[in-house]
């Protein structure tokens, strides 16, 4: 028999810290957004508005799952409506239960958040994979908890998908891509000698804990240009510095640097999981800009190639820089109940089903520029 028992408080939340590492490592393709580190800094740096619901799932005494629930205060035309939902924002890809069960996981944790007395309005989680690891899951536990679905969002993430080798990706890229790719290379190579440079630390397990503090305010320095809102640049930056060493601890981390001559004219903050690499942060300088991300993103790839990763998994709102490298998109899905007698729930159902994702990706602007240097990435370059 599977009971739950409900996490209301940071001081509550702290006591799960090893249970949650334990079934976090547990986890089919998790993702450092499912960790307690990434979530304790979230409820940290987010917590306006918000309030910590989060579900264990235990079976014969033991904790078998992890729901990361939180609900959230969304204001609409006619009021705020409460909404149980992931402690997201737009940092994650997909999301799901933590843990070995996530069928199980799911279904005993609706269930029970329909069986409790409601403090919410609307129930809406984002970031499903339908045809991908949730295979339909979610869709069976709202209907076994007796909910009923509506499907609000769809976003396309792109994804390049490293099969073969390095060679035979290039050789599938089109003529565009060419074109577009050489002109990138000869804006940066003016700049001067171009080097690169990727930090991946394996964590504390084998005792590679160097924060590397200098590359993450190398990234700070070009991401404070990024955002017309400081303010949220710095709570951005804030978080992700907050959460940085428990991310080195975990093996979960990397930083690329592009740099001509001496300069970084272009940065790269990544969640790495197995094989998956999720780009978090973007940057550049104003003399580059989206050509030097351009050609940072070409050393990645070539870069991973030789690593053999799996896959490179962007957020939608990077597609317009990734759109000529993407060899394919997944879809993520938001789901969710929304409560016919709840004006606000209605509002929020209506405004989800009207919102279009954003495909701009927002580059940093800094630096001045040197001379010089050559860059040779595919056969013809």
């Amino acid at each position: 028999m599977q009971t739950v028992t409900e996490i209301r408080t940071l001081e509550e939340l702290a006591t799960l810290r090893v249970t949650w590492k334990s079934l976090w490592e547990q986890t089919r393709q998790a993702s450092f957004h499912q960790s307690y580190d990434w979530v304790r800094s979230y409820l940290r740096f987010y917590s306006e508005g918000v309030k910590l619901r989060t579900l264990v799932v235990t079976m014969a005494t033991k904790p078998v799952g992890i729901v990361p629930f939180v609900i959230r205060n969304v204001r609409t035309k006619i009021g705020a409506a409460s909404v149980l939902t992931w402690p997201a924002e737009n940092w994650a890809t997909f999301l799901g239960p933590v843990g070995p069960h996530p069928t199980t996981t799911l279904q005993t944790a609706l269930d029970h958040i329909t069986k409790s007395p409601r403090d919410w309005n609307v129930v809406e989680l984002s970031n499903i994979d339908p045809s991908g690891f949730d295979g339909g899951r979610m869709c069976n536990a709202f209907k076994i908890g007796g909910l009923q679905l509506s499907q609000t969002g769809s976003l396309e993430h792109p994804l390049i998908q490293l099969t073969g080798t390095w060679d035979e990706y290039l050789a599938q890229r089109s003529q565009t891509w060419r074109t577009k790719f050489a002109q990138a290379e000869r804006d940066v190579r003016e700049l001067g000698p171009i080097s690169f440079l990727r930090w991946r630390p394996s964590g504390g397990e084998v005792g590679q804990t160097d924060r590397r503090w200098d590359y993450f305010s190398t990234l700070e320095a070009l991401h404070h240009q990024t955002e017309t809102c400081t303010s949220r640049a710095n709570i951005e930056l804030s978080f992700l510095r907050d959460v940085h060493s428990a991310a080195v601890d975990a093996g979960a981390v990397e930083i690329c640097l592009l740099n001509a001559g001496t300069r970084p004219i272009a940065c790269a903050y990544s969640y790495v999981s197995g094989k998956t690499v999720e780009p978090v942060l973007l940057a550049a300088s104003s003399d580059t800009a989206s050509s030097g991300l351009q050609v940072l993103l070409c050393h990645m790839l070539r870069d991973s190639f030789s690593r053999r990763d799996d896959r490179m998994l962007f957020r939608a709102e990077q597609s317009q820089l990734v759109d000529l490298w993407a060899n394919q998109t997944v879809h993520a899905v938001t789901y969710g109940h929304y409560a016919w007698m709840s004006p606000q729930a209605q509002a929020l159902r209506m405004r989800k089903r009207q919102s279009k994702p954003s495909a701009n990706i927002e580059i940093a602007a800094s630096g001045a520029a040197d001379s010089g240097g050559s860059l040779r990435l595919y056969n013809g370059a």
